[in-house]
């Protein structure tokens, strides 16, 4: 898809990317969840000064990338203004050329570069124009392409940068370094991206390119976030006094960015974004000019759990120089003969429709009065958050009084637990928070306790209770950036397995669940199966996109009962007809982990669960069959699926155009 060049300033400066029907380029092929294009309309200044553009790629291997510098060929689509004869030289991070083209198609490389060009989706340079580009191929690092005119001129051009292909490292950075005006000068950039989600950091630094020697810096930035129907996507001025400072330092950190200055003007973002393309436009919040740096990062590449881990930190931790490591947790979380039993974790049940991320903390009585049962702190640490609910917002709940009260424990630097559904907190802990707990709020606190130390109470319903180590992630997620609304997921460990010995055993002793691991499983995931989770497309993974009938609407998951490990759990987030329901399967086959795109549609018939939340969900079960499910692992962790109610396998022949696509 050629996208041209119209009047408007914004769109004036947009991307050509190749067509989305196309399916057979190389970009439209393009490796699960990585950047694969960046382009520029930037104004070459003439003489010595050039438009400088960088990537970086990281992995292994090598990786092709085509590199345009366009100036007579924008002519057509009604750009005026352009440089005249542009020349790009590539230099690689020792400052050595790589690469150096003037005109496009002489010395015959025509025909290669044309080629390539038409693989990517690229629109056509004209034979014979003075238009520059070059095929490059590199190992990871980092690399800048300076565009000048060859005359000496100066002008208008679009710089553009494709990756070739699908193997090789991966691009992780973009970044354009140029003139931000005001107007037709507005300085935009524009990338795309294919596959899965990828959680990006976005930069646009003024003032704190001062300490590099640039000068005339933009002074006051300003970055816009467009997708490709001109609706933004996000926006950002002066970085540490706006969004989430201790979030974008972390993540600036994890990329390896250059730090921005404290208090400085410049302006950053993060975004998760699904594939397709986007524009970056930067302008000077008081209407001024300036040269200005615009960065693109993929925050997840090389360690797919680093958002979730800034995000967790950022929001949980009280700083980042306290001690690494886990701890081991000294005390039960509820007294031993006040237990009944300890539900593990991985329950389906309900608007739960993947597996839960916590144990259920059952007290002898379910009747009991709210805060019958004293509940402790697990170990030493800090409660760094205390929230009180009200009510379950985006649930069919959300009309029902609650009283509930979750803390979060820092125990190190990368170790944490927290409770929930508490019906009370102990009165010496509120009395350390300024102004107490806001009513259905949330309050960050620093409320340092002692193992075995009363922190509430709870009654006659479930405590909550999860232990989450960021330096040991569940490999069983296939998409961690999915679940960034959740961020400590991804790092849910068996709990069990946190507490000292003795108590352990205590533990265990009223633990149903007898295989590995006794705390329960989460995360199924298996790449290229069908075992796992599952979410709608474009629906934003786990969060659901705030969807008002339930963030779970667009959840789907083939797991295992959370007790019973051996029987398969079809959990639906939108059932025809009943909402969030699940189900077991007639036959228990096929087992979901062996089926794959080789094996083609399967079909599960849906069947009755006795308790779901009992050890043995399938005893006295009537044959009744609720319908049946249809469902076809894709290329590119993509699944189709069709729920057919009321219907027999034998009644089900084929998807209709009802079926729905889930990715994860």
């Amino acid at each position: 898809m050629l996208l041209s060049f119209p009047r408007a300033v914004r769109v004036a400066a947009m991307l050509f990317l190749a067509s989305a029907g196309a399916g057979s380029s190389a970009l439209a092929q393009g490796a699960a969840g990585t950047l694969v294009n960046l382009s520029t309309r930037i104004r070459v200044p003439g003489g010595d000064t050039p438009a400088i553009v960088g990537c970086a790629v990281s992995g292994t291997g090598q990786r092709t990338l085509l590199i345009r510098a366009v100036g007579p060929g924008l002519a057509p689509f009604g750009v005026t203004g352009t440089l005249g004869d542009p020349r790009l030289t590539v230099y690689d991070s020792n400052q050595r050329i790589i690469a150096t083209n003037d005109n496009w198609d002489a010395g015959g490389a025509g025909s290669t570069l044309a080629s390539a060009g038409a693989g990517v989706g690229a629109f056509g340079l004209t034979a014979g124009s003075r238009d520059a580009a070059a095929l490059v191929t590199v190992p990871a690092g980092s690399y800048s392409i300076h565009v000048a005119g060859a005359d000496a001129g100066g002008g208008v051009a679009l710089i553009e940068l494709y990756a070739v292909g699908t193997d090789g490292p991966r691009l992780v950075n973009l970044s354009v370094r140029g003139f931000a005006g005001t107007g037709a000068d507005t300085l935009t950039v524009g990338f795309a991206g294919r596959g899965t989600p990828r959680t990006l950091l976005m930069r646009a630094v003024g003032p704190t390119l001062a300490a590099f020697g640039v000068s005339g810096t933009l002074a006051d930035p300003q970055v816009r976030l467009f997708d490709s129907a001109q609706r933004t996507a996000g926006e950002n001025r002066d970085w540490g006094r706006s969004g989430d400072p201790v979030g974008l330092a972390a993540a600036t950190t994890a990329v390896g960015a250059f730090a921005l200055a404290a208090g400085s003007t410049d302006a950053a973002m993060t975004a998760l974004l699904n594939a397709g393309s986007y524009t970056v436009e930067v302008a000077d919040e008081r209407g001024g000019t300036g040269e200005a740096l615009v960065e693109v990062y993929d925050v997840t590449a090389g360690d797919p759990y680093v958002s979730n881990r800034t995000s967790l930190l950022a929001n949980w931790g009280i700083s980042a120089a306290a001690p690494a490591g886990p701890v081991v947790l000294t005390h039960a979380p509820m007294a031993p003969a006040d237990l009944a039993e300890i539900l593990p974790m991985g329950l389906m049940i309900f608007e739960h429709v993947t597996p839960t991320d916590h144990l259920y903390f059952w007290g002898q009585n379910r009747n009991a009065a709210p805060g019958t049962y004293s509940v402790f702190a697990p170990a030493d640490g800090v409660i760094t958050t205390i929230q009180h609910r009200v009510s379950l917002q985006g649930s069919d709940l959300s009309a029902r009084e609650f009283n509930d009260y979750r803390l979060t424990f820092e125990h190190s630097g990368t170790f944490f637990s927290y409770y929930d559904l508490l019906d009370n907190v102990d009165p010496a802990i509120v009395a350390q928070i300024p102004g107490g707990i806001p009513r259905g709020g949330n309050v960050r606190v620093r409320v340092p306790v002692r193992g075995g130390q009363r922190v509430g109470g709870v009654g006659g319903k479930s405590l909550d209770f999860a232990v989450v180590d960021t330096q040991r992630p569940d490999r069983g997620f296939n998409n961690p950036d999915f679940y960034l609304a959740e961020p400590w997921k991804v790092f849910t460990v068996d709990a069990f397995e946190a507490f000292a010995p003795a108590v352990r055993a205590q533990l265990l002793a009223v633990a149903p669940r007898t295989a590995a691991p006794r705390g329960g499983k989460i995360g199924y995931d298996l790449p290229g199966r069908l075992v796992g989770n599952w979410f709608r497309e474009g629906t934003g993974g786990y969060s659901g996109n705030n969807n008002p009938r339930g963030y779970w609407v667009g959840h789907l998951s083939i797991a295992y009962h959370f007790i019973d490990a051996g029987t398969i759990i079809v959990s639906i987030g939108d059932y025809p007809g009943r909402g969030s329901a699940q189900f077991s399967v007639k036959g228990n086959a096929p087992l979901p982990e062996t089926v794959t795109r080789a094996t083609g549609p399967v079909k599960y018939e849906l069947g009755a669960l006795n308790r779901i939340d009992g050890p043995r969900p399938l005893d006295g079960i009537p044959p009744t069959i609720f319908g049946t499910v249809l469902l076809e692992v894709l290329e590119g962790e993509r699944l189709r699926m069709e729920v057919f109610p009321n219907r027999t396998a034998a009644q089900v022949t084929g998807f209709t155009a009802a079926a729905a696509i889930y990715e994860r």
